[in-house]
Formats: C-alpha cells, sequence, structure tokens
C-alpha cells in the first residue's frame, strides 16, 4: 500500500452505498447532495469519455456498475474537486488536481465518495484494448502489461502524476468554446490526447531511477520549494533562482521533476494557480488584488492563465464562491 493510499485507507469504509449508478448512454443520474451535469460520450471507436461538472452540497457515497465489458483501460483526473474512488479488492485512492489515475477495473462494484463543499470538474477516458492496440500499432509499451492481461477479472488501479500537457488538454475540455457540430469531432480529439498523457506519465514514472543527491542540492532544493510555496506570487524566476543556489537552470529543473514531476516554471505556476483558487474561494478581494497577489501584474493575463489551468475564467469562479 502506498502513502497515499495510506492516507485514503478506511474513508470508503461506510457499509452499503446510498446509490448503484449504471452508466448508459442518454440517461441522467440523481446523486442525492450533488447538483451538476454528467456527460459520457461514446465515438464508435471503443473510445468514451466522461465529462462532469458537479457542484457537492453533501458528502455523496456511490457504486457504479461497468458498462464495458472486461479488456479496458481507462484514465481519471479532476481538474477541480476532489474525490476517493475504492475498486474492488482495493484501498482506496484519491484523485484530485495533482494526482490522476490509470485503471483498468473488471469486475462491478467500484465506490466513490465525493467530499461535501465543492465544485468538481471530472475527466475520465477509457478505451477498449483491442482499440489501444491499434492506436499503439501493436507495440504497446511494456510497462502497461498488467492493464492489458486476457484475464476477464482484472483490478488495477494506480496514481500518476498530471503534465502540464495533460492539465492543458483537460482544461480545453470544458471550453465553452467546444459548441456546436463539431464538438464530438473535437472531443474525440481530444479525448485519444488526454488518455496518451496518462499513459505516458505512468510509462515515464516507472523508468524514473531516483539519483541520490549530494546534501547541498538537496538542501537548495528543499530552499526554493519553500520560499516558493511561503510566496508563490513574489518575482520568481527559475533561472534566477538557479543561479542563487549556484547551479544550472537545467540542473535544477532536472531536481524539481525528479521530486515533484514538474519543472521549475511549472511548479511555480502551480503554486500561483492554488493561491489564485484560495483566494477566490475567500471572497475577500477583487479580482485585480488576488492576480497582484498571484504574481501577475495584468487581469487579462492572469485571466487567461486562469481559465488554462481550470477551465473557466475567474470572475465566473468568483460569481460562484
Amino acid at each position: 500500500m502506498n502513502a497515499r493510499q495510506e492516507e485514503c485507507s478506511g474513508v470508503l469504509d461506510r457499509g452499503e452505498p446510498e446509490d448503484l449508478l449504471s452508466m448508459r448512454d442518454g440517461e441522467r443520474f440523481a446523486i442525492p447532495g450533488v447538483r451538476g451535469r454528467m456527460e459520457k460520450l461514446a465515438f464508435g471507436t471503443g473510445l468514451f469519455l466522461h465529462l462532469a461538472e458537479l457542484e457537492v452540497e453533501q458528502d455523496a457515497f456511490f457504486a457504479v456498475e461497468n458498462y464495458m465489458a472486461p479488456g479496458w483501460i481507462g484514465g481519471s483526473w479532476n481538474i477541480l474537486g476532489e474525490l476517493q474512488v475504492q475498486p474492488p479488492g482495493m484501498a482506496p485512492l484519491s484523485c484530485g488536481e495533482s494526482d490522476a489515475l490509470i485503471m483498468r477495473v473488471d469486475t462491478t462494484g467500484t465506490r466513490y465518495l465525493l467530499p461535501a463543499g465543492q465544485l468538481i470538474r471530472h475527466i475520465g477516458v477509457t478505451c477498449t484494448l483491442e482499440s489501444l492496440h491499434q492506436r499503439f500499432n501493436g507495440n504497446l509499451p511494456a510497462a502497461l502489461a498488467p492493464f492489458v492481461r486476457n484475464d476477464d477479472d482484472v483490478v488495477d488501479m494506480r496514481v500518476t502524476e498530471v503534465t502540464p500537457r495533460m492539465r492543458s488538454v483537460g482544461a480545453a475540455m470544458f471550453a465553452r468554446q467546444l459548441h456546436g457540430a463539431g464538438r464530438r469531432f473535437q472531443l474525440e480529439g481530444l479525448a485519444i490526447l488526454f488518455l496518451y498523457e496518462i499513459i505516458d506519465s505512468f510509462c515515464e514514472g516507472l523508468d524514473d531511477d531516483s539519483e541520490d543527491l549530494p546534501d547541498w542540492e538537496q538542501v537548495a532544493l528543499e530552499r526554493i520549494m519553500v520560499r516558493i510555496q511561503q510566496d508563490p506570487g513574489a518575482p520568481l524566476v527559475a533561472r534566477q533562482l538557479a543561479d542563487e543556489m549556484g547551479m544550472a537552470e537545467t540542473r535544477l529543473n532536472s531536481l524539481f521533476k525528479a521530486r515533484t514531476g514538474k519543472r521549475c516554471a511549472e511548479f511555480i505556476r502551480a503554486e500561483r494557480m492554488a493561491l489564485a483558487r484560495r483566494l477566490i474561494e475567500e471572497g475577500e478581494l477583487a479580482l485585480k488584488q488576488v492576480a497582484l497577489r498571484a504574481g501577475f501584474n495584468h487581469v487579462s493575463n492572469f485571466s487567461r492563465a486562469y481559465k488554462s489551468w481550470y477551465g473557466e475564467n475567474p470572475g465566473r469562479a468568483q460569481r460562484r464562491s
């Protein structure tokens, strides 16, 4: 059991779920304590996309029936919000803004907990193994072996890093520009990219060999991370931070990538966006003040960055808070 599994263990130990949802085309689902929309798109190519935008007013606890026959792989991620998911026979895992999931669950009865008081914007993509083999031209990455066995009772789900590319693709799925006759066409392309990014992130994570850092590099990395986390809105530039610590920018990025899965600039952006979201949810500052606190001199630049990160403009988020 990994650290995240231990952290969540027992969260879903609540007896029987309140609802059993059957995910089929054209159905709408009522989840007590939750308002919003859920959408499932089947593209006819062995590829399926699920999008959900849910306002969780009270803890929601439910199980889901499989709609796919055994033999598939999937990936899911919350661009906003947190939930816990527990496949049959496994410890619970978290799916949130910094952790995506790669999975194959042939057995029905996966259980979900949606904690109250949040907006969840969720993406899930599934693909049949036949379609997956075709898309990789039969040359599947060796790291996918646990998910592509010929058995019909595979239950495997693992956490993987959220990459900047994954975040960009996910945010695009919720863009208001996606509408009209071309929406399905665009979403199919984005779904393929999203699942590829999940797979690529998982495979890269397994290939990553941690190196033993010299003491001075460990200390330098910790100092920079603390400095960023304490004041992400400060004028922080990766090259300057590297110079201050006496190392090359490429080395600093390698250290950040090994520790956080992000380069230094990406880590700074993630901390700034998290700060901006907290400030908007608190509702005490105007957008211009939020932008300045998050390190942006112009509201227009801040709005573009926020929308690219969370899939909505900050004004909409502020009105909802």
